[in-house]
């Protein structure tokens, strides 16, 4: 017998299509004499019918007024969108919206995690379950601080699978610059996954060349692409380099991108921010102290609050917003000097979450100890009032090699012992300070007016700078600092030169801001430094600019300075070990001095609501009402060691502050020590 196969066609692509609905034009019909197995190729989507008749020996045709079947035609899968997936999430639950471009489109879903902090070059794939009727897809327990990816394996009616793993992408060059490729899903650039791109560049239907993916779009060579992940985009070809595909003039599409990605990706933030931490108060002097902290992520805002007295709250200080990782410093101006302030920073992130550094505090009046005295010297008073008028210009005398003051009374020849209150004290001072050219030439040089370099001295410490700067100069960063002597040689970098500032002490952060900023300023009134001739005199400006750092110490000796590391024999040292829910802090206080010190008392200060006070060994009077310990008296020369006791009551790192109160030589002082628990 002899069978007849006729085709039918429509345009129509509706799922389920009624047969009776639409008009259908026969393409085809052709007569077979074999029961073989015949192919037909599908040239156009849509609805294609196959009807087959039969013809008998006499040649009468069989008549059917039905298809046999019916085949919906689309060689492209169906594929499935995720609509306002946030890139940063601060809850633990999401609900994420699809849409699938056909609504019998099955699919599984897939998700990976990294932590943020720590990148996974591997990736384990889990599958998570869904609700086909549903239109959104819930997802619960999501991790604090943590990245989610998440991909959909789709099918459609036909079979064909839509897998963004395994993403293959054509494209047509169109022979210019500046081209852009944009992807379907976000690439993923792991270990495990490679990203290739392919062109036919002859147009033969072969991809014979293979791209490079360049880090940068300013550095590529001939063969590069750049890949902006972010925007899921391939920028072809520049002006400045890059490959630039011939025109695919034939519609062949001579572009081939071979690819991982997946649908979305997306971080998550549950907890609170990671707290400010290096938070250090320093004097300069009694109206100017300067607080440094450290912001260890980007953050929404971040506040500097304080208060003299906890009990009644907190006051915002300064408002940062928006916050950016790094290091700050905040101004305290004119404080009032018999008040002791405490200090925090709170960082809040975008969704609402706050984190609260530790505290933080300063005591104005030993602030008041320490430079009232140096403060005092322009006009004679040395902070001696119980001395007899007479005795001034001997007291003098003493101070100036730190001894004891001798005298005698009217009424009684016998030698009375009186010690002085107080030494003048500072904690560093500017003694020269070198604007130098980055090839180490000397534009200018200023001097305090009473020291006297030797010009062999100041030749060797110019070439020890410039020995140090041209191995550093061309790295990032702070150039640091030269021990010399008793002197350090702190130094600052600008664009074109940098400030080398000879101090005899101990300097802070804030005394490097003002360098910088000198520095900054001198090359913002130069433009043409650059191209400096040598010519001093074409320097303007420099003098002003550096001057108010060498004349803020003017009033400063290096006996000042001695008497200030003289205050510094009296140490708090502490370490600390971890057993079960029990910190032992060990404290370590040593009298370096050559003195008795008497009244120790120490007084913790900490986050209670992560440690809270359990006891101290050996055992020592408490006071509820001062929050201190006392421990005595301490010979000179000698130490005394013992164990605080804490309990942790919640996570989190934190830090304690020790400080101790004592009496030396009739004064009252206060020393400290701090460290973090992790």
């Amino acid at each position: 017998f002899t069978y007849n196969i006729q085709v039918f066609y429509t345009n129509f692509t509706t799922d389920y299509l009624d047969a009776e609905s639409v008009v259908w034009t026969a393409i085809e019909g052709e007569n077979y004499f074999d029961k073989n197995s015949k192919t037909y190729i599908m040239g156009s989507i849509g609805h294609y019918a196959f009807k087959v008749i039969s013809i008998d020996e006499a040649g009468n045709y069989e008549i059917k007024n039905y298809f046999d079947f019916i085949i919906n035609f689309d060689p492209n899968s169906d594929q499935l969108a995720f609509n306002n997936i946030p890139t940063e999430w601060g809850d633990d639950t999401l609900e994420i919206e699809f849409v699938r471009e056909n609504f019998n489109l099955d699919f599984k879903l897939f998700i990976a995690l990294e932590s943020i902090d720590y990148k996974n070059p591997y990736f384990n794939w889990y599958t998570h379950p869904h609700d086909t009727n549903e239109e959104t897809i819930r997802l619960s327990g999501l991790l604090d601080r943590t990245r989610y990816y998440i991909y959909a394996e789709s099918t459609d009616l036909a079979g064909n699978i839509e897998n963004p793993l395994n993403s293959t992408e054509y494209f047509s060059g169109n022979g210019q610059y500046d081209q852009e490729l944009k992807l379907t899903y976000i690439p993923l650039l792991k270990y495990q996954y490679e990203f290739n791109v392919y062109v036919d560049d002859n147009l033969d239907g072969t991809f014979e060349t293979t791209l490079i993916r360049s880090e940068t779009i300013s550095g590529m060579g001939n063969t590069d692409y750049y890949l902006d992940t972010e925007n899921k985009t391939i920028l072809l070809g520049t002006r400045n380099g890059g490959f630039v595909p011939t025109e695919d003039l034939i519609g062949i599409k001579n572009i081939k991108v071979e690819y991982a990605g997946v649908h979305a990706i997306f971080e998550v933030y549950t907890g609170d921010p990671s707290k400010a931490d290096n938070i250090a108060i320093t004097p300069t002097n009694t109206t100017h102290i300067v607080m440094g902290y450290n912001i260890p992520n980007d953050s929404s805002t971040c506040k500097v609050q304080s208060t003299t007295n906890i009990s009644k709250g907190w006051f915002n200080q300064e408002i940062i917003s928006p916050c950016e990782a790094g290091y700050y410093e905040y101004e305290i101006l004119n404080p009032q000097l018999d008040k002791q302030y405490y200090y925090r920073i709170m960082i809040e992130d975008q969704f609402g979450h706050v984190s609260y550094s530790d505290n933080r505090s300063i005591n104005m009046e030993d602030v008041v100890k320490l430079y009232s005295t140096s403060s005092n010297t322009d006009t004679n008073q040395f902070g001696m009032r119980e001395i007899l008028p007479g005795a001034i210009g001997i007291s003098l005398l003493f101070l100036i090699f730190g001894g004891i003051l001798m005298y005698r009374t009217r009424e009684d020849d016998s030698v009375n012992e009186t010690l002085i209150e107080s030494k003048p004290v500072a904690k560093y001072k500017v003694e020269e300070l070198y604007l130098i050219y980055k090839d180490g030439r000397l534009i200018q040089n200023l001097s305090a007016v009473e020291v006297k370099t030797d010009s062999e001295i100041m030749s060797g410490m110019l070439t020890a700078i410039n020995d140090f700067v041209q191995d550093s100069f061309n790295t990032e960063g702070d150039l640091g600092d030269i021990g010399y002597g008793n002197n350090k040689i702190i130094l600052q970098r600008g664009k074109n030169s940098y400030l080398a500032a000879v101090v005899y002490g101990e300097t802070d952060n804030f005394f490097k801001s003002k360098m910088a900023k000198a520095v900054r300023g001198v090359e913002q009134e130069n433009p043409t430094i650059g191209s400096w001739n040598g010519d001093s005199e074409t320097i303007k400006h420099v003098e002003p600019k550096l001057e108010p750092i060498i004349s803020e110490t003017n009033g400063v000796t290096r006996e000042m300075v001695d008497n200030y590391f003289n205050e510094k024999e009296i140490i708090v040292t502490t370490s600390y070990e971890i057993e079960d829910d029990i910190v032992k802090l060990k404290l370590n206080v040593s009298n370096y001095s050559a003195d008795l010190i008497s009244g120790c008392k120490i007084r913790p200060q900490y986050n209670d609501s992560i440690l809270r006070l359990s006891g101290i060994e050996p055992d020592v009077a408490y006071s509820f009402s001062e929050n201190s310990f006392t421990l005595g008296d301490l010979n000179s020369y000698s130490e005394i060691q013992s164990v605080l006791k804490m309990k942790l009551i919640a996570s989190g790192k934190t830090s304690i502050e020790i400080k101790m109160d004592y009496e030396q030589k009739g004064r009252d002082s206060t020393t400290s020590s701090t460290i973090d628990i992790e």
